[in-house]
């Protein structure tokens, strides 16, 4: 039988979860790498909107993937693991609407399959994967997305109504970030759908840099966070320092490490980086 024991609650250090939504043209980017400055030095800007984020780059530091089509979740995945495993700070994801509903995206990938109920048993675990992915994420991460008309059905009149905007994402995305902002379109000001850091209830204003220092505070207030993961470059250094200097070399190591054959370090995830890690490190 399994041992249960009660401890005393407590808040532990954080990383960022932040979704902003707009309609197209609200200030989505902008706001993210408004954010993205106050929360660390290095930026990361995975980009799916036609490369729009490097208009921007004179004025925010941050480097940038492009992410073209097809998008399905599966390269989400690894370009945020690739980000990860890079040292970056922050990741800005911009935007995810492709990973649902663009070309090569669930819904697609839905409709290819037949459009059938019974097909979302094959789609809906890679989508799960793609947001588990964010939120176990090493960094702090911000996701925008494009937003669409919300409804809703009257229980008592059966009438369906209009109920503000939503993301253009899978229902429910917005229950599993620590911060949800929608721009409200044409003024830019943003309102916090959801907040569990209490901080912008009942509140419209514009993001800034400052709005990013008062997440990164609140985010910071509890007991320190377990040490950072190990990135790919201090894995490849205990590796060199090991003498593993040659592709056969490090086969070699992986075979004995995880019983695979691999050939770069970009093959890993993380959790295998951070055993390599440990077993290098500890000889």
């Amino acid at each position: 039988m399994r041992k249960f024991e009660f401890v005393p609650a407590e808040k532990s250090q954080l990383k960022a979860r932040v979704l902003i939504s707009g309609a197209a043209g609200s200030g989505k980017t902008i706001a993210a790498l408004e954010l993205a400055s106050a929360l660390g030095s290095r930026v990361a800007v995975i980009d799916t909107e036609n490369g729009s984020a490097a208009l921007y780059s004179d004025k925010y530091k941050f480097e940038m993937l492009n992410l073209q089509p097809p998008y399905p979740p599966e390269d989400f995945v690894q370009a945020i693991k690739v980000a990860e495993n890079s040292g970056f700070d922050v990741i800005v994801v911009d935007g995810i609407t492709p990973e649902w509903s663009g070309s090569g995206g669930c819904l697609d990938l839905h409709t290819k399959l037949g459009g059938r109920f019974q097909d979302w048993a094959k789609i809906t675990p890679r989508h799960r994967k793609f947001i588990q992915k964010i939120l176990e994420c090493s960094t702090h991460i911000i996701c925008t997305c494009r937003s669409k008309q919300g409804y809703a059905m009257d229980e008592q009149s059966k009438k369906v109504t209009k109920m503000g905007m939503a993301p253009e994402q899978r229902d429910g995305l917005d229950y599993e970030m620590t911060l949800v902002f929608n721009i409200i379109n044409q003024t830019h000001l943003a309102e916090a759908t959801k907040d569990r850091t209490g901080l912008f209830d009942g509140k419209q204003f514009l993001i800034s840099k400052n709005t990013g220092l008062e997440i990164l505070e609140w985010l910071n207030s509890g007991t320190p966070a377990k040490s950072p993961a190990p990135t790919i470059t201090d894995v490849r250094n205990l590796l060199i320092s090991a003498g593993v200097k040659s592709i056969p070399d490090f086969k070699k190591v992986m075979m004995q490490v995880f019983g695979e054959e691999y050939s770069t370090l970009e093959e890993l995830n993380q959790e295998q980086l951070l055993t390599l890690y440990e077993v290098m490190k500890n000889g």
